[in-house]
């Protein structure tokens, strides 16, 4: 499975950003950014993670198949050796 969300510590509020967010149905339009894949969600609140419109988005882009171009996951590569 390749990488689903980027978090993204910001001044204020956090950015949970959503690869392939762009075809993620939003109908609150509550993902903000205008790039031909890539969506975020700022979360100001701990509370925001527990609104149900969030969790459906986290829930579609969990649930949704694997796309072809899709950022591999970094995950399980060994760190780069200092030289």
């Amino acid at each position: 499975m390749g990488t689903l969300f980027v978090i993204s510590p910001q001044k204020g509020y956090v950015n949970l950003g959503f690869y392939d967010g762009a075809a993620l149905p939003d109908p609150d339009e509550l993902l903000e950014g205008a790039g031909k894949r890539h969506r975020h969600l700022k979360v100001r609140t701990q509370s925001q993670l527990k609104d149900a419109r969030v969790i459906r988005l986290i829930q579609a882009a969990v649930r949704r198949p694997a796309v072809e171009g899709r950022a591999r996951s970094t995950a399980a590569r060994p760190p780069k050796e200092e030289t």
